[in-house]
């Protein structure tokens, strides 16, 4: 085990040098044995702008094998690299740069369609920000180490519940610690994985390329997640991995061509970021292969609780499985930190070696984050169950009182999701005059199905309070999704609050 990125490629690179260690859809490659010279052609260029310990590089572009070399170039020399995410606008960035503060971009002019030179030009202007070059020579020789482990090396903007990014400064140590663990509960890792996730985001950069690289994989870039396009990179590359996000791997499987692709070198289904309906994990059930569900958050670089090989469909959906053993986990009251009865809902809360080092430029948040014994506060809601796995019990956030009575959507959720027809429910609260507020169900029914209101709210007055039953019903052809693949709640709960349908 090593303590550094680079460690990693350089045992890689001496080991097995003729492994492709990054590929970009369009046939680009780079093995391991190349991947020294090529880095250390980055570290030149950044060394020469004056880039140093603690500054941050920036990186502008779709998931490619520009974005994986900037940030091991960048983490390597004790800089810190952040991805910035190419769907985002002008007004978006300008929010994230005034916070982050970079002092040089990587950027691409165009991505597709979208020609990003104007916007380039007016962040390079108002920030004062280098712009380096995208293909310097490589340079034999030693790279230039000059990082700490436990300072950070990625920075990471969240929102969190209030919309304002939030910029999450995340460890060198923490990043090939969750890479290592993520390896071992996935039961190992090896040969080909795609990624496609973007480079804004910990799946992205940790959850798929810190694991490929402490295990030697290779990575496959894909800048679009596209269901056909990704169906046939699966075959042609022989990927030995399929994950993602669910609402992914949901699309995923309403393309055609996917159900009668050659699959057999995929040796596991992975999945993370979201719930997975019940109906979508019995598709998926239906290939044969293991199927793992895991839980980890942005603030704890990586996932540290994982269901295990053998977890069956209802496992894998009422369930993230077991903490890894070492992690802290425990389910707490929020408001005095003391654990809960085993079968109640309280906060998830964690000690482990991927917690944050802090958040940018905010001491009073990173305090706020933390309990006085040193445990994060992820804010989520969970269930310990009698064999010791944890259910999700949604957000602190989105519980919401109806009538004085506390309402828990992901509940509610799973109780919809039950029910036929519903693939995917969605509950968020609106404002009530008589109830303070009331629950919206946003639903993704089976094709062909049809939305009878009154079957719904009749079926679950038999499993749920009357107080925690939506008070209205809003069928979604396909929900809006954040630029990580998650559901946009905030935008459900706008079009709810507005008595808008889709």
């Amino acid at each position: 085990m090593f303590d550094t990125v680079m460690e990693y490629v350089e045992h890689y690179a001496r080991c097995t040098p003729e492994t492709v260690a990054v590929r970009d859809v369009d046939g680009t490659s780079i093995t391991y044995g190349q991947l020294p010279a090529v880095v250390r052609g980055f570290q030149e260029g950044l060394l020469k702008a004056g880039v140093g310990r603690g500054d941050v590089v920036a990186t502008l572009s779709p998931p490619s094998t520009v974005h994986w070399l900037a940030f091991l170039a960048s983490v390597d020399l004790g800089a810190i690299w952040l991805g910035l995410n190419p769907r985002y606008r002008l007004e978006e960035w300008r929010g994230i740069l005034a916070v982050a503060r970079p002092k040089v971009l990587y950027a691409r002019d165009a991505v597709g369609q979208r020609d990003y030179t104007h916007d380039i030009r007016h962040l390079l202007d108002e920030f004062g920000i280098a712009r380096m070059p995208l293909d310097p020579e490589p340079v034999d020789g030693d790279v230039r180490r000059s990082s700490d482990p436990e300072e950070p090396g990625l920075l990471v903007f969240t929102s969190g519940s209030t919309g304002k990014p939030k910029g999450v400064l995340l460890r060198q140590s923490g990043l090939v610690a969750c890479g290592r663990t993520q390896a071992h509960h996935y039961g190992g890792w090896g040969g080909t994985v795609l990624n496609s996730l973007p480079i804004n985001h910990v799946g992205c950069i940790v959850d798929i390329g810190a694991t490929a690289l402490v295990t030697g994989s290779t990575q496959v870039f894909i800048e679009d997640f596209a269901p056909g396009s990704y169906t046939d990179a699966l075959t042609e590359t022989k990927a030995s991995l399929l994950g993602g996000v669910p609402a992914m791997l949901l699309y995923l499987m309403e393309e055609p061509k996917f159900w009668s692709a050659d699959l057999s070198q995929v040796q596991r289904i992975l999945w993370s970021g979201g719930h997975m309906p019940r109906a979508g994990a019995t598709l998926l059930a239906a290939l044969g292969k293991p199927m793992h569900n895991f839980y980890g958050m942005t603030e704890t670089t990586g996932s540290f609780m994982f269901t295990g090989p053998e977890a069956d469909v209802d496992q894998l959906v009422d369930t993230v499985g077991l903490p890894d053993a070492d992690w802290e986990v425990r389910i707490a009251d929020p408001a005095t930190a003391a654990e809960v009865e085993a079968g109640s809902a309280g906060e998830i809360q964690v000690r482990g070696p991927g917690v944050m080092h802090s958040y940018l430029g905010d001491p009073e948040a990173t305090k706020d984050a933390f309990t006085t014994d040193g445990y994060f506060k992820t804010a989520d809601l969970g269930i310990r169950n009698p064999d010791g796995s944890i259910s999700l019990a949604g957000r602190l956030k989105d519980v919401f009182k109806s009538g004085g009575y506390n309402v828990f959507p992901r509940q509610v959720e799973e109780a919809l999701e039950a029910l036929p027809d519903i693939v995917m429910a969605t509950v968020v609260a609106t404002p009530d005059d008589t109830l303070g507020e009331v629950g919206v169900a946003f639903l993704i029914l089976l094709p062909g199905s049809e939305l009878d209101e009154e079957d719904v709210r009749t079926s679950l007055k038999t499993v749920l309070a009357s107080y925690k039953v939506p008070k209205r019903f809003i069928r979604l052809e396909e929900p809006p999704l954040l630029a990580n693949g998650k559901v946009d709640r905030r935008a459900l709960t706008s079009i709810a609050s507005q008595g808008q349908t889709p």
